[in-house]
């Protein structure tokens, strides 16, 4: 029988720079009778790390969970760990240092003066890349606002001056939402007006007037519209949505199941913008732009390591950050190599947890 019961992952494992689960918790959170069952059916992503046996990535196992309805209602949130060091933070400000001489030389000069230094390169090194560590801790000890994008779209929703989902529905229409997660926490939430012959992107900054939709004395679906941005020359238009031309339920599929549908049987267009939009359509019923990682996800779902879930997300982020002190942390070791000043710097690193879980459970 099934393990109904949650399974707390209590070993993550940082290696080359990716985070693991032991395939022990894997394999009963996934509800595999065995763990022998499990590498039968996955051993292409187990990885052996010494010292520790056999362990799986956590961005695939989180692939293998929202793939398993079962799984998921038991574990009840998706795990997603990010390890932000700040060596590399700092690692990238210096990497700045020689453009900035470039550009700014006559600056460093004056502030050399300015500092009593004999060089540039000692102000630099006492003044400038010390002030700038500084604001990169911060930044770490600061990280507390994650994802608010995310969550401004999901209020949206419930906005009835921007969505009123009541109205909608009494005109035969809804919504549905699809959360993305890449492998770095980022959240993105995807949205749709549909119905019969409906399928209409929806987010928080849309041209539709979605509070003010209609239905007039003829029985015609109506919403105000207005392009703000690119044609506000054309004013207000009232977008008739009974006259859709595809008989299509839009409301019985997944946003990715209509996506599919559109690919297939609508003339989509290509859009010059391959690094994010590959495909769109433009109708006053049928409106979206498919970005090219959910096609390429589409495609071959294991070709990415960004996450699809059907639904908002309710995401708890708890961070932490290893103990250091400013001796440990910025203390520089000078010394002579032959080369010149030498200098070893020892730094903290922050640890990200994120607990996603869907909406309402």
């Amino acid at each position: 029988m099934a393990n109904k019961k949650e399974i707390k992952f209590k070993t993550k494992i940082f290696y080359e720079n990716k985070i693991y689960l032991t395939l022990s918790d894997v394999s009963k959170a996934l509800n595999y009778p065995t763990k022998q069952s499990f590498i039968d059916a996955h051993n292409d992503i187990i990885t052996k790390i010494k010292g520790i046996g056999e362990c799986i990535p956590e961005i695939d196992y989180n692939s293998l969970l929202v793939k398993d309805d079962k799984a998921l209602l038991k574990q009840k949130h998706i795990d997603i760990t990010k390890v932000d060091t700040l060596r590399s933070k700092i690692e990238m400000v210096t990497s700045m240092y020689p453009l900035k001489l470039a550009f700014g030389k006559g600056y460093f000069d004056l502030m050399a003066k300015k500092h009593g230094c004999m060089s540039i390169e000692e102000y630099i090194l006492k003044y400038d890349l010390p002030e700038e560590e500084q604001k990169c801790l911060k930044e770490i000890q600061e990280h507390r606002k994650s994802n608010t994008y995310y969550k401004e779209e999901v209020n949206a929703l419930y906005d009835k001056t921007k969505l009123d989902i009541d109205k909608l529905r009494q005109c035969g229409l809804d919504v549905q939402v699809m959360t993305q997660i890449t492998s770095n926490g980022r959240m993105k939430l995807i949205s749709y007006i549909v119905g019969v012959g409906v399928f209409i992107e929806f987010s928080s900054y849309d041209y539709h007037e979605w509070g003010n939709i209609g239905i007039d004395e003829k029985g015609d679906i109506l919403v105000p519209y207005f392009n703000y941005d690119d044609h506000p020359e054309d004013g207000e238009q009232i977008i008739n949505l009974t006259n859709a031309d595809i008989d299509r339920d839009f409301r019985k599929y997944s946003i990715m199941e209509n996506l599919a549908w559109c690919i297939e049987n609508l003339e989509v267009e290509s859009l010059e913008d391959y690094e994010h939009e590959v495909f769109g359509y433009h109708s006053d019923t049928v409106d979206f732009e498919l970005n090219i990682e959910l096609l390429v996800k589409m495609v071959k779902t294991d070709s990415s390591n960004t996450v699809y879930v059907d639904g908002i997300v309710a995401c708890e982020e708890d961070v932490y950050i290893t103990d250091f002190d400013g001796q440990k942390v910025f203390g520089i070791q000078e010394g002579n190599n032959g080369q010149g000043n030498c200098c070893t710097k020892y730094y903290g690193q922050l640890w990200q947890i994120w607990n996603y879980g869907r909406d309402g459970e």
